[in-house]
């Protein structure tokens, strides 16, 4: 197997310089620069299969990481989030855990700071009690334990009720010409869907004056 060329080029909008090295096999493997001159690469080289392979380990590396890094431009992920993203791309076992840990230790990737921005976040988009925000971050591979510090540092008892209140009331406006049972029984079901707790809902009903002894329905 015999190198063609090496050559770099300049992402485009980026400063990043990238190192391709060319096959007689129509092969190509993307490197950092650095690597190149680690392998003492140049053009009419003869490679053997441990070389070739090494290199096809870094190239798989670059891209694995090159990718990570345009998924995390887009919008910040969990962990699992990029992990699961990167193993259908199909990327090595080897260049994926090298990915996260590096990304992990660069800043770039950190579940605990993904909590709680992603909770203030979505509240912002839409008025969320506490169950269906649960059920949102442990589809985003999040552990339990930061999911409970995520959600207790920005909800609390004030804080659950007044969202609830606020989209009871904007909701109600649609049940004008509906009974107060009728009514009572569709906010209950709202509510809950929303993801916010009885004993939230009991006093929302209680602001909205609804009857303390009419059932949930």
């Amino acid at each position: 197997m015999k190198i063609l060329s090496v050559s770099t080029f300049k992402k485009k909008y980026q400063k990043t310089i990238v190192a391709v090295v060319e096959l007689d096999t129509g092969e190509k493997l993307y490197h950092e620069p650095e690597t190149v001159v680690l392998f003492d690469l140049h053009a009419q080289d003869e490679l053997d299969e441990k070389t070739f392979q090494a290199l096809k380990n870094t190239d798989d590396a670059y891209k694995c990481r090159a990718y990570a890094l345009n998924l995390l431009a887009i919008r910040p992920r969990s962990i699992s989030e990029l992990k699961n993203r990167l193993v259908r791309k199909e990327f090595s076992t080897q260049s994926i855990d090298q990915c996260l840990s590096e990304l992990s230790e660069k800043g770039y990737l950190n579940d605990a700071d993904f909590a709680h921005r992603y909770v203030r976040a979505r509240l912002k988009q839409k008025a969320l009690g506490e169950s269906m925000m649960r059920m949102e971050l442990r589809k985003k591979g999040l552990s339990n334990d930061l999911i409970e510090k995520s959600i207790q540092s920005v909800y609390g008892d004030e804080t659950a009720l007044t969202m609830a209140l606020d989209v009871a009331r904007k909701k109600m406006a649609t049940y004008k010409k509906l009974e107060p049972q009728k009514v009572r029984q569709k906010l209950f079901f709202f509510l809950s869907q929303r993801g916010f707790s009885q004993n939230v809902i009991r006093e929302v009903f209680k602001k909205l004056r609804f009857g303390e002894d009419e059932g949930d329905g």
